[in-house]
């Protein structure tokens, strides 16, 4: 597993993991496993819950051992350890500059109001929260999770995970096994789930964003889905079902949300994602570079299942990693449909994967393992991949095999010239 120092090198994004959660006095979801239920109203809730951001000129000094985990345009990210109680958190500092422009300061005011709502007022196994109520007792801080500092700054105190993100858990395998690859991805099923039941769309879900936990050094990971700094919040007038603000990654944003002129349901975009981060956990690279005619794996995607898996199926068979059985097809399909409203909700695609793995025992993994082709053994593997990036089998012409060595290398794998289309 990687360690702090590992995530400081990445300076790619704030990453922001967590420790075994606790119970929330003002959750709002049951954390029972399985479907999620409503157990109170969030209106009611959010009128209730404290919008007051305390003033705490002195809780920085309150944690000690402080480590970077990331930054980005507003927020640096540290991992810190609070003094009181020992336990291990993550400190999330927004900088409200004065040289921001007022479009520049309505964002930053938007991204702290709903990262901190979700944080304060969604309550799930597999969704990132604020810290122990005894962190935050210490700090004074009450039911909130926010605090002002003496440069005027404003600081998130949020859980720790202590297993990273799920980018570089799935670069340091290259791909995950079937099995393992679902149990996560059920995880992340009965999260979004659960924002979606309470009226929150994501709209910012890749690898980066997914954190994993591991209670004990034999226990399982456990998933928790984080970053709310894009997410739409019908409770704070939001509307998530004709969302027009573009932003997010856009090798992973769905074909709708790319087209800048219109409106889209956030919801759908959402499970766009979820099967954009299934089919990376699977194969180990991305299954387009960009959800448009421009290309050619989207071009695949739209000729059809057949037609994109072929492909896909050939380049795993070249680099010796098992293809996927056809019950994970069908979800990935199911999700990744190029037609909004075609593509499968949270609740169906649980369901779905419920009734084809249940309980992930072991008669369904002998079942997928049977469907899937393993080529080689590890020794062969091990000779295929050099980590020097894509490159040809020795003696085998370049248009015939494509060899994957890393996931940050392959964020735009191309297929055949003559398939791209112009939308």
């Amino acid at each position: 597993m990687h360690s702090h120092n590992d995530h400081a090198r990445s300076r790619r994004r704030p990453l922001q993991p967590v420790d075994p959660y606790t119970n929330n006095a003002s959750a709002l979801v049951s954390l029972q496993a399985g479907p999620v239920t409503v157990v109170g109203s969030i209106s009611k809730a959010l009128q209730a819950a404290s919008a007051k951001v305390f003033s705490c000129k002195n809780c920085g000094e309150e944690f000690h051992q402080q480590s970077l985990l990331g930054h980005g345009n507003f927020a640096a990210v540290h991992s810190a350890v609070h003094k009181g109680t020992g336990e291990v958190c993550v400190l999330k500092t927004l900088n409200r500059q004065s040289k921001h422009t007022q479009k520049l300061q309505q964002q930053f005011d938007g991204y702290l109001e709903r990262e901190r709502w979700c944080l304060e007022n969604i309550s799930h196994p597999n969704v990132l929260s604020q810290a122990s109520h005894a962190v935050r007792r210490s700090l004074g801080l009450g039911n909130s999770c926010t605090f002002t500092n003496a440069r005027g700054s404003v600081t998130l105190v949020q859980e720790y995970a202590n297993k990273g993100d799920l980018f570089y858990h799935v670069e340091r395998n290259r791909f995950l096994p079937e099995i393992d690859a679902m149990f996560i991805f059920d995880q992340l099923l009965c999260a979004v789930a659960c924002l979606h039941t309470n009226g929150v769309v994501h709209l910012d879900l890749k690898c980066e964003n997914v954190f994993l936990q591991q209670a004990s050094p034999t226990g399982k990971l456990e998933v928790k889905l984080g970053d709310f700094g894009l997410v739409k919040v019908k409770a704070l007038g939001d509307s998530i079902e004709d969302v027009t603000d573009h932003s997010g990654t856009e090798n992973s944003m769905s074909p709708e949300s790319l087209r800048r002129r219109l409106g889209f349901d956030g919801k759908r975009a959402d499970m766009w994602c979820l099967g954009y981060l299934l089919f990376i956990m699977l194969t180990g690279f991305p299954p387009v570079g960009k959800a448009d005619g421009t290309c050619a794996w989207y071009v695949a995607l739209r000729k059809g299942p057949d037609h994109f898996w072929g492909k896909v199926d050939t380049i795993l068979r070249q680099n010796r990693r098992p293809i996927p059985s056809n019950i994970a097809k069908e979800l990935v399909n199911m999700l990744l449909h190029p037609t909004a409203v075609e593509r499968w909700t949270a609740e169906e695609a649980r369901q779905f994967l419920v009734e084809k793995y249940p309980q992930f025992g072991p008669p369904m993994k002998k079942e997928v393992e049977a469907s899937c082709e393993l080529e080689n053994n590890n020794a062969g593997d091990a000779e295929c991949f050099t980590g020097k990036g894509p490159r040809v089998e020795k003696g085998a012409q370049e248009e015939d095999v494509l060899v994957l060595d890393s996931l940050t290398q392959l964020k735009n794998l191309h297929l055949e010239e003559g398939e791209q289309e112009h939308t």
